[in-house]
């Protein structure tokens, strides 16, 4: 402003502009999915949760080393997306049939699923998932 005259416009810069907090959509943006658009098949509004996965030592040679980051909203997806980026662990944790095998125990934060509910067993809530292979033996 110059001389007590109108203010003058902001500059625009050759930026494109980034959604910011509270724009609508902005949560699409960060997941890669357009505006608007469901998750995979999900619902607008019900998305999946970020898990905490975890296998034991004999899994692990098949899967992650580590604790892995995984988006699902039941034990089948979350089954699914882990055989997708490790594919060796195919038919270690399901049988073929997708039921999990007799000698694995899924635990949905510290409670086992494996004889119950199974891969249908939602995870809404939930934060942490141990799948164990169990050792028989003589």
């Amino acid at each position: 402003m110059e001389g007590g005259g109108e203010p003058e416009p902001p500059r625009r810069s050759g930026r494109a502009r980034l959604p910011a907090l509270g724009d609508s959509g902005f949560e699409d943006v960060l997941r890669g999915t357009p505006f608007g658009s469901p998750l995979r098949g999900q619902p607008h509004g019900s998305p999946k949760l970020m898990l905490d996965v975890h296998l034991d030592s004999w899994l692990r040679e098949f899967g992650p080393r580590g604790r892995e980051r995984i988006e699902a909203d039941s034990v089948e997806h979350l089954l699914d997306e882990l055989e997708a980026r490790y594919p060796r662990l195919r038919f270690k944790i399901r049988d073929e049939t997708g039921q999990i095998r007799r000698y694995v125990r899924v635990f949905v934060d510290g409670e086992d699923v494996s004889g119950t509910t199974g891969v249908s067993t939602p995870l809404v809530g939930v934060r942490a998932i141990d799948i164990l292979h169990s050792i028989a033996g003589g």
